[in-house]
């Protein structure tokens, strides 16, 4: 975002935009590859769309210290998680036999709110 001529307000349209896009659609899962996305959109939920973080943990991918973030939040009869997993053309942790059991883990805590 720095190297955008004006990253302040790109910032800014970007908030905007998918805080009208949560708004407006209804999704269960959404998957980020970086910590600032995964921090704004968990703002975004609970300042903006009115969602409550009913939980949130950070779980080992089995590679070195990269991990995973995954919280879950409700509003109403609606469910939504939002998850943080490492850059996957960097750390490919589905591919990597070391890391089945992590993945496995993280997935599972990723879609257990989903019927």
């Amino acid at each position: 975002i720095k190297k955008l001529i004006n990253p302040k307000e790109s910032k800014k349209f970007s908030y905007r935009l998918w805080s009208h896009i949560l708004q407006n659609i209804s999704l269960q899962l959404i998957i980020t590859i970086d910590r600032n996305t995964f921090e704004d959109i968990n703002k975004i939920l609970i300042e903006e769309v009115g969602f409550n973080q009913m939980s949130s943990m950070t779980l080992p991918t089995g590679w070195g210290d990269y991990t995973a973030d995954v919280c879950s939040y409700n509003k109403s009869k609606a469910k939504i998680v939002l998850a943080r997993l490492p850059h996957l053309s960097r750390f490919k942790i589905f591919a990597r036999s070391d890391s089945e059991l992590q993945v496995r883990k993280i997935v599972t805590e990723m879609t257990n709110h989903m019927e």
